[in-house]
């Protein structure tokens, strides 16, 4: 019940939508192709502090696994995305080879994360991996 109370409590909301909104907008930055200007914004908006910034890369995978999903299945139960043709839309932009590449890549920067890498490179490592900069 405590966990639940948190979780409503707009200290706890407001946080976890900003990771939303942030991992959407990583992933229509990446249909771009090279805004180094937007991609730049981008990075400044995630978090300073590890365990804020593993929960948003936790939400960047799990909308990478829609977009996935998405390529391979016609009806997949969907975690990130609440409409199936957003998740059509935005999955449409990318190779299935270039989704793998960045659930891999954003993988690597949460286990980095959680065995104490610098927080700062570790987004940079990040955003060159998959492009960005």
């Amino acid at each position: 019940l405590g966990q639940a109370i948190e979780l409503l409590s707009e200290d706890t909301r407001a946080p976890r939508i900003e990771a939303r909104h942030l991992a959407l907008e990583l992933l229509l930055c990446l249909t771009e192709r090279r805004n180094a200007k937007k991609a730049v914004d981008i990075l400044s908006r995630f978090s300073k502090k590890r365990d804020e910034l593993i929960y948003q890369l936790s939400e960047i995978e799990a909308a990478i696994r829609d977009l996935i999903l998405t390529k391979k299945c016609e009806s997949a139960p969907l975690c990130f995305f609440v409409a199936e043709e957003e998740a059509f839309e935005i999955a449409y932009n990318f190779k299935l080879t270039t989704l793998l590449k960045i659930f891999e890549s954003v993988g690597r920067a949460k286990s980095s994360l959680n065995i104490n890498g610098n927080v700062r490179l570790t987004l940079f490592a990040l955003f060159a991996d998959i492009g960005l900069l």
